[in-house]
């Protein structure tokens, strides 16, 4: 190769690393340990969508990003990370979505850091602010409006496990 093609092959080169870290910056390699932070930023990505009927389309990076395995629960969708200690279902229906993600006390801890990263990335989405939370046994639920559409976001303990619970409507 010549000076110039060595040029463009390491920009091309770069501008791929650079797309591919810029799309997600707390990539979880196959197998990888997976930490309570990083739950709620796969809860963030696999959960959240534009609008509600975009939730089919997310869903699906728990396999293709997450490497989380296909899974019949009984749901629409369903996935599970390598050691089972983190499920992921979708169900819906003409109206509304609902996507679940329960992960254990062995990840997640005493769940600090898992509100810590559900809080943020919700804060995130709706352009730092958080929507009304509402405190309950066990956990909290916030809800907000969007155009066309109302969500309800529940965070419960539940045992040794935590759930998250995103429900998308269409208005």
């Amino acid at each position: 190769m010549r000076g110039s093609q060595h040029l463009s092959a390491a920009i091309a080169c770069t501008t791929l690393l650079a797309t591919a870290t810029m799309a997600d910056t707390q990539a979880i390699a196959p197998g990888g340990q997976i930490t309570a932070t990083q739950v709620g930023h796969i809860f963030d990505a696999v959960c959240f969508a534009d609008s509600p009927m975009g939730m089919d389309d997310t869903i699906v990076l728990a396999e293709s990003a997450f490497f989380f395995a296909p899974n019949d629960f009984g749901t629409d969708f369903g996935y599970a990370s390598a050691d089972g200690a983190i499920r992921i279902t979708l169900n819906s229906d003409a109206t509304s979505k609902t996507c679940q993600l329960a992960v254990s006390t062995d990840i997640a801890g005493d769940g600090a850091d898992l509100y810590d990263s559900v809080v943020l990335h919700l804060t995130e989405r709706r352009d730092g602010v958080e929507p009304a939370a509402e405190y309950t046994d066990g956990g909290v639920v916030w809800q907000w409006d969007q155009p066309n559409a109302s969500y309800a976001l529940e965070y419960i303990e539940d045992g040794d496990i935590f759930r998250l619970k995103l429900v998308g409507e269409s208005g």
